[in-house]
């Protein structure tokens, strides 16, 4: 998603669309309820790690209307993303699954 992201923002320059990718991390949607409905692992997540859905909004429409191509709101997510771009695929391939399985 990202790559086409990047992709038409650049077709699209100066035509006066604009396209912006909101990558919002954990955010407390009813998706995320119902999910920790279904499974208690879930709900143990820290309240630092969940985005509040108003303020991921905010950012989103913000970043869109400032011709931003790219939006990750929150310290956290911003912080992992940045991380994530840092390490070698198969070491953040092993570390997230080691994680994903512990959580889930």
């Amino acid at each position: 998603m990202l790559s086409l992201t990047e992709s038409l923002a650049e077709e699209l320059k100066g035509s006066g669309v604009g396209v912006t990718a909101l990558c919002p991390g954990v955010t407390a949607t009813g998706m995320l309820s119902t999910a920790a409905g279904a499974n208690a692992q879930l709900g143990k997540l820290p309240d630092f790690l969940i985005g509040d859905v108003d303020a991921v909004a905010a950012a989103g429409y913000k970043a869109c209307m400032r011709g931003k191509v790219v939006e990750v709101p929150g310290a956290m997510n911003l912080g992992a993303t940045l991380a994530a771009r840092a390490t070698p695929k198969w070491l953040l391939r092993r570390v997230a699954g080691t994680v994903t399985r512990k959580v889930l």
